[in-house]
């Protein structure tokens, strides 16, 4: 009942949509107009503002340029490509301003961001929402019948003892690298009291309530989903009000100040602290690859199989992401997309530590006291052979090809000194053997 009310609803939280890219149809999301320090931008679809036009003063001897958003160099380079064409500037001028233009940018860590938002005709959506949960939740149509009567007599004055915003960091608290809809379900059998508080993009915040003469027994039930990452998570239910703060909260209509803290942390929420280069960025994510893949392999008693393996990197990447990323706008579906793509690079060193961790257990257990390790003894790699058959199947390719590598002086020097930096690793746990190879 009440589509047009899910349609009211989807209009007033338009702009929040789009920023997320989370459109209730499946057709192509539109960017849309807003000012970002008062400067015409647009809000693109899942984070990041392009510019429109930028700012121009100028006199006959000096020209400067203002712009917003994630599109400045390509938008400024144009500028200064339209001065060249009209031999304002040469060539090598042109060459030196362009150079000029990434030192001059940048990051505007707390943006000012303008849009006329209707939180209009708000009121019968969430109603709707909080009844169709108590519905799924097994709530008899007669504990919340006046909330239901509400919603069908169309008329928006009878909603006003029944919803209004509810702003509580208590009640909502921020998911770090999330953008979340919450829906937290109370009965109170004490004060006879359905409730229920809603948030939706951890920006429209509101309370809803179903009924002031319930029989049921004390409960209560939470759904989280993260937008963001369009995944559900855990989301604990918040304490139950008491009888006069659930009075109180219905006692004056309209946002409160917590309105504004709200919405300035889903903007910050698409500001990056810090543009790292390509280089940074690949260079940081391949050294916590290494470091977790040596971890794994060290910690797991036996060695996990490639689909497990994934798992785990995914987990751990997607808990990280902030991290080893530089880039918390990165999505956890984007992430599995990434993992599939490094699964043999990843699954192979991981192989490779598995062995090393193998062939190190093998020396402990076996208390070597005389043999001191070089890169050319031999039982360093027949043990390492054997250990290269016990795991990967002699008919694999991967089997085959480290065999006849191990025939290459370079490949063999990188093997060793990898063992030899892994034992840094049980210095703590095995001291008197860490003495014995140390000199090695």
């Amino acid at each position: 009942m009440g589509s047009s009310y899910d349609a009211q609803l989807a209009k007033a939280l338009e702009f929040f949509a789009y920023k997320v890219n989370h459109p209730r149809s499946y057709g192509k999301v539109q960017a849309i107009n807003v000012k970002l320090n008062g400067h015409p931008v647009k809000a693109l679809p899942g984070g990041g503002f392009k510019t429109i036009h930028p700012i121009e003063d100028s006199d006959s001897n000096h020209i400067r340029l203002r712009a917003f958003g994630d599109n400045i160099e390509e938008i400024i380079n144009k500028v200064l490509l339209n001065l060249k064409r009209k031999n304002k500037i040469d060539q090598n001028q042109y060459q030196k301003l362009k150079q000029e233009i990434p030192k001059q940018i940048k990051i505007v860590r707390h943006p000012i961001v303008e849009r006329e938002f209707q939180f209009n005709n708000i009121w019968f959506g969430l109603l709707k929402i909080a009844i169709n949960f108590a519905v799924y939740k097994d709530i008899s149509d007669s504990e919340i019948e006046d909330a239901i009567n509400v919603l069908t007599s169309n008329d928006e004055l009878k909603t006003v003892p029944y919803v209004n915003f509810y702003y509580s960091d208590e009640t909502f608290p921020r998911i770090e690298g999330s953008i979340c809809h919450r829906i937290h379900l109370i009965g109170d059998a004490n004060i006879k009291c359905l409730y229920c508080f809603i948030s939706l993009y951890d920006v429209l915040q509101s309370i809803v309530l179903l009924s002031s003469r319930y029989k049921g027994k004390n409960f209560d039930s939470s759904y989280c989903y993260d937008v963001w990452n369009e995944k559900e998570i855990f989301a604990k239910c918040p304490q139950p009000l008491t009888l006069k703060e659930l009075n109180a909260a219905f006692e004056s209509k309209g946002p409160s100040e917590n309105w504004k803290d709200a919405f300035e942390q889903f903007i910050n929420f698409f500001v990056i602290s810090k543009n790292f280069s390509v280089s940074e960025i690949s260079a940081n994510i391949l050294t916590h690859l290494e470091e977790y893949v040596k971890t794994l392999a060290m910690s797991e008693k036996s060695q996990i199989h490639m689909e497990e393996f994934k798992n785990y990197l995914t987990q751990y990447l997607c808990k990280n992401k902030n991290t080893i990323f530089q880039h918390h706008l990165f999505k956890d579906k984007d992430i599995k997309t990434f993992v599939d793509k490094i699964a043999d690079y990843s699954y192979e060193r991981y192989m490779l530590y598995i062995v090393l961790g193998k062939l190190f257990r093998i020396y402990v257990q076996t208390q070597i006291n005389e043999h001191r390790l070089t890169i050319s003894s031999n039982i360093f790699w027949k043990e390492f052979q054997s250990l290269i058959d016990i795991c990967l199947d002699k008919s694999e390719p991967k089997h085959t090809h480290i065999i006849e590598l191990l025939n290459n002086e370079e490949f063999r020097y990188q093997i060793f000194t990898i063992w030899i930096e892994n034992l840094k690793i049980f210095k703590v746990k095995f001291p008197a053997l860490w003495e014995r190879f140390e000199k090695v």
